[in-house]
């Protein structure tokens, strides 16, 4: 449902904070003056302490700054760093995150932190675990051709081996990737997700601040991300028979062409009327001839954000 977030807020006072909280900071250090590193620009001074409360991370910058007859006043920013799901089941995000356990952790983050529920939201993620009994990611990994006529690239989170796709965009990147590969699970498990770097289509949904996401209506509507983002998904189906007896030359034709993204960048570049003609076509004969994969990839996404919702 949720999973990665960026907050940023504010504090009164930093020393009554770190005696309720009891989290300790750190200080960069010069190490040519041994003083505490501090940038200056104009009559303002910033220092920087960062600290971590279970699996997020913080980042406080303390900004003090000069007035006239030299009175001076500091003021306290917050920035908060880390994952809902990752932190409500100790660093692992495969289990299902449903409704009410993300508002114990929205609790478990405001209690522990000394925030409130109106810090903003900056960055966050929204995502499905699409549970089946059969390789999903096998199949997407040999039939995904592209998102919104880009291709993907390959995603590996740590250092290593690649274990799914991504496709970054302006202002959030798609993902989809093996859970089950990168948790060593025993069944199989497909994450698809959209990781906002910039919050604009995220507040056409009315979330800004912490406190939408206790407002359900607000969260739950975020499932209409993810199904236009499947949607605009290019996808084959390699159980195609091409030689199938009622397939018109034409249209194996296009199934055959239609597997490789360079025929869409062509025929977009030289011939665009006809460009979204063929990929409906396209998208018709996929699901025509084959499992119809896309259909059912998108009511799995459909289904289980509605069981999170509701448990």
């Amino acid at each position: 449902m949720i999973d990665g977030i960026k907050l940023n807020t504010t504090i009164d006072n930093l020393d009554k904070w770190k005696l309720v909280t009891e989290i300790p900071l750190h200080i960069v250090i010069n190490l040519e003056t041994g003083e505490a590193q501090k940038f200056v620009i104009h009559n303002s001074t910033t220092y920087q302490y960062h600290g971590k409360v279970e699996t997020y991370k913080l980042l406080i910058k303390e900004v003090e700054r000069s007035y006239l007859l030299g009175d001076k006043k500091s003021h306290y920013f917050i920035n908060v760093n880390g994952s809902l799901h990752k932190n409500h089941f100790e660093i692992e995000n495969y289990s299902p995150f449903t409704w009410s356990k993300l508002q114990s952790e929205i609790s478990n983050l405001t209690n522990k932190i000394q925030i409130d529920l109106d810090s903003k939201i900056t960055r966050m993620e929204i995502g499905i675990n699409i549970k089946t009994n059969f390789p999903l990611f096998e199949f997407l990994k040999s039939n995904l051709i592209s998102y919104k006529g880009k291709q993907f690239n390959a995603y590996a989170p740590k250092a290593g081996k690649s274990i799914g796709f991504s496709c970054p965009l302006e202002q959030y990147t798609m993902k989809i990737y093996d859970k089950a590969a990168q948790y060593h699970l025993c069944q199989p498990l497909t994450r698809f997700e959209l990781s906002f770097k910039k919050m604009q289509p995220l507040n056409k949904y009315n979330i800004h601040t912490l406190s939408d996401l206790t407002n359900k209506t607000q969260v739950f509507a975020l499932v209409s991300l993810l199904l236009r983002a499947w949607d605009n998904v290019m996808l084959y189906d390699n159980s195609i028979q091409l030689n199938h007896p009622n397939m018109k030359e034409k249209d194996k034709n296009l199934l055959i062409n239609g597997r490789n993204l360079k025929y869409w960048d062509e025929l977009k570049q030289f011939d665009r009327n006809n460009y979204n003609n063929a990929k409906r076509r396209f998208k018709t004969l996929v699901s025509k001839y084959g499992s119809d994969m896309h259909f059912t990839i998108r009511e799995l996404i459909k289904t289980e954000w509605g069981f999170l919702a509701e448990n």
